[in-house]
């Protein structure tokens, strides 16, 4: 199957982006981009009639813009998907629910933790996908609150507007760690990357959130918002800042990846594990990794000296387990 690329996280002047809607659908197929969404906060802009236009395929969407900096983009759906800004304080919308009032009992953060919870159910009932978005955006929220959400299935791994603190440092990494705490606590949560982007045209400078620096690459039977929404939700994508893999393949005993090098860069290929333990590094554009046995999950993680990302989904040793016994022992590709 092909492998497409898309964004489904940035702003137009329906809400407090700088460009209107037909200008950032067409920054993004000039760019090379197949797929799109706008998600204007608190409201749905029909990104399709844009993207018709501009010859992209539109996927619709709306940021869930709550208090506390907490936001959710809701991927898939075609109504505004927001807080009920003229009612009482979320905190008290929220007590009725007994099981989640009692979940985040003497968390500092409860208020957090209820606003994010309100906008993946509203974006659920919205018939949409939801994506909890830029974490680090001001430090708002940690896996402790995350941990505490029903119904939480992507966060952004990667959201490259600067302000967003998404990148590693030497040695460190906040949303890996995030992500790795999350993992070995045994949720199954998917990494998305987005660049948020408010500027499509004009004078750029490198604090600026700027379109095409965050995207996904996601593997569909062809590009139609069905597909592409299908593969996302089952995390059959890998979130990136300008890596492309030309090769990603899961076997029954390895994990086999290749960099799809480009300009002479140098790459570094990681694999993490539960609790975030490092299982193998190496340099270059190729890489395989063997499966001990005792893994609970597997994921891999790509720097560039081009100072670009990549990050793949988590392989779960369970479903392998599962396939190899439903296939009587093959060792075919995932």
């Amino acid at each position: 199957m092909p492998w497409y690329k898309g964004n489904l996280h940035c702003h137009s002047t329906k809400s407090d982006g700088r460009s209107a809607p037909d200008c950032v659908a067409k920054y993004y197929k000039e760019i090379g981009y197949d797929f799109l969404g706008i998600s204007d906060h608190n409201k749905y802009t029909p990104i399709e009639t844009y993207a018709e236009d501009a010859g992209i395929l539109g996927i619709p969407c709306c940021e869930y813009t709550g208090q506390e900096n907490c936001h959710v983009v809701a991927a898939g759906v075609t109504e505004n998907v927001a807080p009920d800004l003229g009612s009482k304080d979320i905190w008290e919308r929220g007590k009725p629910d007994i099981t989640l009032a009692e979940k985040i009992s003497g968390n500092e953060n409860m208020k957090k933790v209820l606003i994010l919870q309100d906008g993946i159910n509203k974006t659920l009932l919205a018939g949409g996908v939801p994506i909890i978005c830029h974490p680090f955006w001001r430090w708002t929220y940690s896996s402790k609150e995350v941990m505490q959400l029903e119904n939480c299935t992507h966060f952004e791994i990667c959201n490259a507007s600067p302000d967003c603190n998404s990148f590693p440092l030497p040695g460190k990494s906040y949303a890996d760690e995030m992500w790795d705490k999350l993992l070995s606590a045994g949720l199954r949560i998917i990494g998305i990357a987005s660049d948020d982007a408010h500027l499509h045209e004009g004078v750029y400078h490198t604090r600026a959130a700027v379109g095409g620096t965050g995207y996904n690459m996601v593997k569909a039977s062809s590009l139609t918002k069905e597909n592409i929404l299908s593969a996302i939700k089952q995390g059959h994508c890998y979130a990136t800042t300008g890596i492309i893999l030309s090769g990603y393949k899961v076997f029954a005993d390895k994990i086999m990846i290749e960099v799809d090098v480009q300009q002479e860069e140098k790459t570094q290929i990681q694999f993490f594990g539960q609790d975030g333990v490092e299982l193998q590094s190496e340099y270059g554009s190729v890489s395989e990794y063997r499966f001990n046995g005792d893994e609970k999950y597997v994921r891999c993680r790509i720097a560039s000296t081009a100072g670009v990302w990549a990050w793949t989904q988590p392989v779960f040793m369970d479903d392998i387990r599962s396939a190899i016994e439903w296939t009587g022992g093959d060792k075919g590709e995932g």
